[in-house]
């Protein structure tokens, strides 16, 4: 339904807003992804780090 929709507009205004949309999308999920992964590998990197004093101490 939607994409029936954006035809006529990329035909209108020659497709620059569209894909200026779709870039800004992508930007968006791009980010927010990194914000995820980067949360996620500091959690796993302050793991780790215990993890590895455990092993030293028990060793």
């Amino acid at each position: 339904m939607k994409m029936k929709r954006r035809i006529p507009e990329l035909a209108r205004d020659g497709g620059y807003e569209f894909i200026k949309n779709a870039v800004l999308r992508v930007q968006q999920i791009t980010t927010s992804f990194y914000l995820i992964w980067s949360f996620r590998s500091y959690k796993l990197n302050i793991a780790g780090s215990k993890y590895k004093r455990y092993l030293n101490d028990n060793n």
